[in-house]
């Protein structure tokens, strides 16, 4: 169900403003294993190459 994926160890110490940016990893991570039309916002926010 897709490579492995982890946060840097200076994840588990983030703040406000780095969660919103280790989320965004996350769910650009996770849309990229779904088809196209289940991505929703993400659907345009993944890296070139980077599709299910």
């Amino acid at each position: 169900m897709g490579e492995p994926f982890r946060l840097p160890p200076e994840a588990a110490h983030a703040r406000s403003a780095e969660l919103v940016v280790y989320t965004d990893q996350i769910m650009r991570r996770l849309a990229s294993l779904l088809p196209p039309s289940y991505r929703g916002v993400y659907a345009d926010r993944l890296p070139p190459g980077d599709t299910a």
